[in-house]
């Protein structure tokens, strides 16, 4: 869920947003940032203060927390959610 932070999120801040996507190519005009999907790499937990299934990813095959975000193109990013476990896919 993405907490709307109406004091950044602001119309005109978005009418800009979506001009500048269309002006890239983007034939809607109703895009105004881009989600992103990453990983990072951790060490692995120890036995003793969790279950390192919980962040174990068999895609690379390492333990991983997973952040969502969304950036804008301005190169900020407005929005970052919480870390997910590394088994949890992106969507």
């Amino acid at each position: 869920m993405i907490f709307w932070d109406h004091n950044i999120l602001i119309s005109e801040l978005l009418t800009k947003y979506c001009e500048v996507i269309r002006s890239n190519g983007e034939p809607s005009g109703c895009i105004w940032g881009f989600s992103d999907g990453t990983y990072k790499v951790i060490c692995r937990p120890g036995s003793e203060t969790t279950d390192q299934k919980y962040f174990y990813s068999g895609y690379k095959k390492v333990d991983t927390l997973q952040f969502q975000a969304i950036a804008t193109p301005d190169g900020l990013i407005r929005h970052l959610a919480r870390p997910y476990e590394g088994q949890i896919s992106d969507w």
